[in-house]
């Protein structure tokens, strides 16, 4: 986490996903130090930490089964990150995964929201599509 401690250093907000429902996210604030175990044991901010507007968000890191060079993701099927980045449309999105997550190619439907960038451990792109 000494990313994060380094960015919080400089003033940064760090928001972390709270579900809140099915196929709902909301984001609050807290340090990881505080996060605890939520649905399917994924680590979450407590009920209590604030909530983080969406139109103050700026850069978004999110997780994926798998990543295209294009920019698609595929997730892990519960529509989660997909129903909340639409409502952060100002915001860079940011994929991040291991090297073997990249493919060549992942099917996208209409309501798939794309990243604008992918980073693993050994490289990063900007997406072609994004």
């Amino acid at each position: 986490m000494l990313a994060l401690d380094a960015l919080r250093d400089t003033g940064a907000l760090i928001a972390y996903p709270r579900i809140t429902g099915p196929g709902n996210l909301s984001l609050h604030a807290c340090a990881a130090r505080e996060l605890v175990p939520g649905h399917h044991g994924i680590m979450q901010p407590p009920e209590d930490a604030p909530v983080v507007h969406l139109d103050h968000v700026e850069l978004v890191i999110v997780p994926g089964v798998a990543f295209d060079t294009q920019g698609n993701r595929l997730g892990y099927g519960g529509g989660y990150y997909d129903r909340i980045l639409v409502r952060m449309p100002n915001a860079r999105r940011i994929g991040v995964c291991f090297d073997g997550q990249i493919t060549n190619s992942i099917p996208d439907e209409l309501h798939d929201i794309h990243m604008h960038a992918i980073i693993t451990p050994t490289r990063s792109f900007r997406a072609l599509s994004a």
